[in-house]
């Protein structure tokens, strides 16, 4: 209370309930068995487009290989993570009447520097080199991307050189939206009443309407606008099923996990879950039950089964991943398997290894020692070889990246701040540089 106080009075009253936001958000962004599991999800898209790149081509075919195919389920729990860890301290901000246009604000500056530097750097290096990008679509397709906004373009543009970069764009749309409905909700105090379950009915309507409705969109425009912008009209076009729209429903259970999780009145809230009366096991025993469940769906799933209306794809997927990502923190044996050292690590530059690891390992399987192989010896030699160049890439990244910008701007506020912070930067760059 002291150092409060004492803060309060130095830097003013503001300065301290913001300072107590940025640690918030910290801490709910660095639990250790959710960063675990962010490695999971990037071994999991690892393992899916190993086969491909290794240049199996008839994975049925392969004795065992065929569960790879369901791995693309790691993008399901990157989107689940991602809503469940960045709307609990919304919602938390939200139900304690604090959440203003400052911490909205800053959660998109957030977003923004932890995405787009490796973002970027990913985008020249996968575009630049390659001769298609120089004529007048694929000046717009490297804008596209620079703006993440490519997945409003026929697929060609979405697969181009990097199949991996779509969900980025999915993400900071994604990020747009979550910023939007919360804005909205310190407007409207409607939306505020019932511990917030009015906003999480009205974005829950929003997400599952998002689908049908840019479809709509989609067909109507399409026709209007030159062919590669929505596919051109065709009905079978990627675009409609490679949106925000389609894709908005997938992050619905983990808002909705998070919202449970910072209800003290509900049984799954983080404090009832910490003084849980029942015993300790019970936790272990679910987490068994819930991983059992997320290996059986990816199992028995194909290629793209988890993005789909299925049995074995949403909303069921989802649903276990956001109830995965409730109680694992607070579960021995979740501990145990998602929050040791190095998967925690492997978590931690998930995001770099997510970006790298597709045209590492394509080049990888290209090379000499690795062309004449074919079945389990090629996904073995190209697998290995491949996930040791890529866990160096990643590293790279977040070692003299991702970590270097975000410690850069941690301290901005808003666009603005940092805005000013690299005005003054810049000089003491370049006279770095002459020195």
């Amino acid at each position: 209370m002291r150092e409060s106080a004492l803060r309060a009075a130095r830097f003013g009253a503001g300065a301290s309930v913001e300072h107590a936001d940025r640690k918030a958000e910290i801490a709910h962004s660095e639990i250790p068995v959710l960063t675990g599991l962010r490695g999971v999800a990037a071994l999991l898209v690892f393992v899916y487009h190993l086969p491909w790149l290794a240049g199996i081509r008839n994975l049925p075919s392969l004795p065992y290989a065929g569960w790879t195919a369901g791995a693309d389920a790691g993008v399901g729990l990157f989107f689940c993570l991602s809503a469940y860890l960045l709307s609990r301290p919304l919602w938390q901000l939200l139900l304690q009447r604090r959440l203003e246009d400052r911490q909205l604000e800053r959660f998109l500056l957030r977003r923004a520097v932890r995405i787009f530097p490796a973002y970027a750097v990913v985008v020249l290096w996968s575009l630049l080199p390659d001769d298609r990008t120089y004529t007048f679509w694929g000046i717009v397709n490297f804008i596209a991307h620079i703006f993440g906004i490519q997945t409003f373009y026929h697929q060609n543009f979405v697969w181009m050189i990097n199949n991996v970069l779509w969900t980025v764009s999915i993400e900071v749309q994604f990020y747009l939206f979550l910023a939007l409905a919360f804005w909205i909700a310190t407007r409207v105090s409607f939306l505020t009443r019932a511990s917030g379950a009015m906003l999480l009915l009205a974005i829950s309507i929003a997400m599952l309407a998002a689908g049908p409705l840019s479809k709509m969109v989609i067909a109507t425009l399409a026709p209007l606008l030159p062919n590669p912008i929505f596919g051109g009209g065709d009905p079978t076009s990627a675009v409609y099923t490679w949106n925000i729209g389609y894709f908005l429903k997938w992050f619905l259970p983990g808002i909705a996990a998070a919202w449970i999780s910072v209800q003290d009145r509900s049984a799954l809230s983080d404090s009832n879950l910490r003084s849980m009366r029942a015993p300790k096991w019970t936790l272990d025993v679910a987490v068994v039950l819930l991983v059992a469940v997320v290996v059986g769906l990816i199992a028995s799933a194909g290629e793209g089964d988890w993005r789909t209306v299925t049995w074995v794809g949403w909303p069921l997927n989802a649903i276990v991943f956001a109830a995965l990502l409730l109680l694992t923190p607070y579960s021995r044996l979740g501990n145990l398997l998602f929050g040791g050292v190095l998967v925690t690590w492997l978590g931690t530059i998930s995001y770099g290894l997510y970006l790298w690891h597709y045209p590492i390992v394509r080049a990888i399987s290209k090379l000499e020692p690795f062309r004449e192989l074919e079945g389990w010896s090629a996904i073995a030699s190209v697998g290995v070889a491949g996930f040791i160049a890529s866990v160096m890439a990643a590293a790279v990244s977040w070692y003299f990246i991702e970590r270097p910008v975000m410690q850069f701007a941690g301290g901005c506020g808003s666009f603005g701040e940092l805005r000013r912070k690299l005005i003054l930067w810049t000089p003491q760059l370049s006279r770095s540089f002459r020195k």
